[in-house]
């Protein structure tokens, strides 16, 4: 007995994990202005009321792409076109929470490889055209210098559709549940040369594709080596010709000093060759004139 409790409801969950939906008609209705036989054009309506019902994962009535829609034909057109969605086509919204970049080493530009850009949106709807899981749900795009997009990450899983925070991780999207219809979504870009003041941007798949606004990145590039600018260069080229001419000044000053004592002091040596001859002439004189004395002496006793 317990056997077949257990098979049966085995069963029962299998049965309700493969069952296809039901779709059954609960009400129709119509307004007749002028006659029962013909509507007319701009006034009156039908009224189409249905229940739908099945396995919510394999059918999402919510949350995914595949959920109930009216389709329509016309005398003009053969195919069936969609009309409208049994769930709100608009109420999936896409706000900004943060766009915020690390400046780690100056707040000019983002260093390649050293500096983050994240940017947070809020996801928010409950509708069967703009998923909440998996490839279906909300990507972040990015663009480079060259104009073309690259989609960044999933905002969801891509493989279990769900929601998984990574705080921090680079390269990588990151989400928080707040409400069974609200997340938070972040994408965590590392600086790259190639989107220096490029663009970024969440799109959200659906009928019609949802786009937030469109952000920029800041400049980004490499460190850069201390050159002097073109100010700092005439500056220095001044303090050098100052500083030469200084140096020239004084040794022009050293030279004429220099040559004046030479000068100077060639003078004074000819000066004083010049008295000591005065004085060897004098000698020789004063004593050429005692020796002519003397011989006149001589002379004399002789």
């Amino acid at each position: 007995m317990a056997w077949s409790t257990v098979l049966s409801l085995l069963f029962l969950v299998l049965r309700a994990a493969f069952s296809k939906p039901t779709i059954n008609r609960t009400n129709f209705e119509k307004t007749n202005s002028c006659s029962e036989d013909y509507l007319v054009e701009g006034e009156d309506f039908m009224l189409f009321e249905f229940e739908a019902a099945g396995n919510n994962t394999q059918y999402p009535f919510h949350q995914g792409l595949l959920g109930p829609q009216f389709y329509y034909s016309t005398l003009t057109r053969a195919q069936d076109s969609p009309h409208c969605s049994g769930f709100d086509l608009f109420s999936a919204k896409m706000e900004l929470l943060k766009f915020q970049s690390s400046f780690t080493d100056n707040q000019i530009f983002l260093v390649p490889g050293e500096d983050t850009t994240v940017l947070q949106m809020e996801v928010s709807g409950n509708n069967s055209v703009h998923s909440f899981h998996g490839k279906n749900g909300p990507k972040f795009y990015y663009t480079t210098t060259d104009g073309i997009s690259h989609e960044g990450c999933l905002g969801f899983d891509p493989v279990t559709g769900s929601c998984t925070k990574r705080t921090g991780v680079r390269d990588a999207c990151s989400c928080e549940m707040k409400t069974s219809n609200k997340y938070w979504l972040s994408y965590n870009k590392t600086a790259a040369v190639d989107t220096s003041k490029a663009t970024v941007y969440l799109l959200w798949p659906g009928r019609p594709n949802l786009r937030s606004d469109i952000y920029i990145f800041p400049e980004i590039r490499v460190k850069d080596k201390i050159i002097p600018s073109s100010s700092s260069s005439v500056i220095i080229a001044v303090v050098l010709v100052t500083f030469a001419a200084v140096v020239a000044g004084v040794g022009v000053l050293v030279i004429m000093k220099y040559g004046r004592l030479e000068v100077g002091n060639s003078q004074a040596s000819q000066n004083r060759v010049s008295s000591d001859v005065r004085s060897q002439i004098n000698t020789e004189h004063e004593t050429g004139t005692v020796i002519n004395q003397q011989e006149a002496e001589d002379e004399t006793k002789t």
